[in-house]
């Protein structure tokens, strides 16, 4: 009786959670050392999870949320003279890990995990992280820690490396 209560609750608070999908047009910060590169690269969503998960108050589809992180990479990337094709030599697997966003009395805040793999062999995990006062707009703050885990990502000496030899 107790554990069929437990996952009516269980449903009924996942029934609840909220989809969202981050926006890929927020504008986007400064990256640590900039770089130009006339390279083609293929970016490629790595995340296998196709199935929506209940993170505190959203429902979250990886999946979904790796095509915003492509679609970021690839503006940035485009801005800094790559092209981005479907079989070039050059590769980035991408994949959103987690995602949480935490509101409390004072502060929301947002936090993307992302795992970048490159055709080279290099595997790193970045985290975006975007904060603001409690009259923040949650959405935007799910939208800014989606832009800086790519920012930590074209931020990464062995990624640029990569993309510019």
């Amino acid at each position: 009786m107790l554990k069929s209560l437990v996952v009516a609750s269980g449903l009924a608070l996942a029934a609840c959670a909220t989809a969202y999908t981050p926006s890929p047009d927020r504008p986007f910060e400064a990256i640590a050392q900039e770089f130009t590169s006339n390279q083609q690269v293929t970016l490629r969503n790595a995340q296998p999870k196709t199935e929506p998960e209940t993170s505190g108050p959203w429902s979250i589809d990886y999946h979904a949320w790796t095509d915003v992180a492509i679609q970021i990479a690839e503006r940035e990337l485009t801005k800094r003279g790559m092209t981005i094709v479907p079989n070039a030599k050059k590769t980035i697997d991408l994949a959103v890990q987690f995602a949480t966003t935490e509101t409390g009395w004072v502060k929301i805040t947002s936090t993307v995990t992302m795992t970048a793999t490159t055709g080279g062999g290099h595997t790193a995990t970045y985290t975006g992280v975007n904060s603001a006062a409690m009259a923040a707009n949650t959405k935007r703050q799910i939208d800014g820690a989606m832009m800086r885990v790519v920012v930590q990502m074209l931020g990464d000496p062995l990624v640029v490396e990569y993309l510019t030899k």
